[in-house]
């Protein structure tokens, strides 16, 4: 996660199923956000099932957009929704094509130019039986996030002190969370399932809300010129 001049740019490495396998996006960027995830279901596509729907987010974290990409055949299509106290809305920002290094997003309404790019031929970093070597994948999901699409002021000046966190996470088709996330399950952990609590005792240490906060964070500031 980067501040730039033009917006808040994500990458997570990885690769993902394109039989409308999603990679759901959390991001922090203000208050009044949704610790437990109601109304992401509603006009979301409809192979999309209900998994986040009364999803408990983990320490804490209050995600204001929750941004869904989902890898269907050759294509990327992100739906970003605004998560407040009162509801939700969803916006279809349109879809891009895999592989091809274009962040252009076609088809929906991008109001603010939210670039997303997917390289979906990782084969290296992480195997079916370890994650030693994760930091060696360089290919996965890339977004770019105009400030205004979060919310966020405009001037550096304004942005300067505040704080984004996200986290992310693998849905499959059936509307199951898996047990790839960020920051990551424990070694072994199994597969989360529909609408997971993070605040139940019973899941693994490290995906508690009493565990020490992992979750990536970003603390604006001035830029450098």
């Amino acid at each position: 996660m980067r501040a730039q001049a033009d917006g808040l740019r994500i990458g997570i490495t990885g690769n993902a199923h394109t039989d409308g396998t999603a990679i759901i996006v959390l991001i922090q960027a203000n208050s009044g956000g949704q610790n437990i995830l109601q109304h992401l279901v509603p006009g979301f596509p409809a192979r999309w099932p209900c998994a986040a729907d009364g999803h408990h987010a983990r320490h804490g974290l209050r995600p204001r957009p929750a941004v869904l990409h989902q890898l269907a055949s050759g294509s990327i299509y992100t739906d970003q929704v605004n998560l407040t106290t009162s509801g939700a809305t969803k916006t279809y920002l349109g879809h891009g094509t895999l592989n091809n290094g274009s962040g252009a997003l076609t088809g929906g309404t991008n109001t603010y130019g939210v670039a997303v790019a997917m390289d979906n031929t990782n084969s290296g970093g992480v195997t079916a039986s370890s994650v030693a070597n994760a930091a060696n994948a360089t290919k996965g999901l890339e977004a770019l996030f105009p400030y205004a699409a979060l919310n966020l002021p405009a001037t550096e000046q304004l942005r300067a002190g505040r704080t984004v966190k996200i986290a992310a996470a693998i849905v499959n088709t059936s509307g199951q969370f898996g047990n790839q996330w960020l920051p990551g399950c424990p070694a072994g952990a199994a597969s989360l399932g529909a609408a997971p609590n993070m605040n139940n005792a019973g899941r693994p240490a490290g995906l508690r809300t009493d565990a020490p906060d992992t979750s990536p964070a970003l603390r604006l500031g001035r830029l450098q010129r």
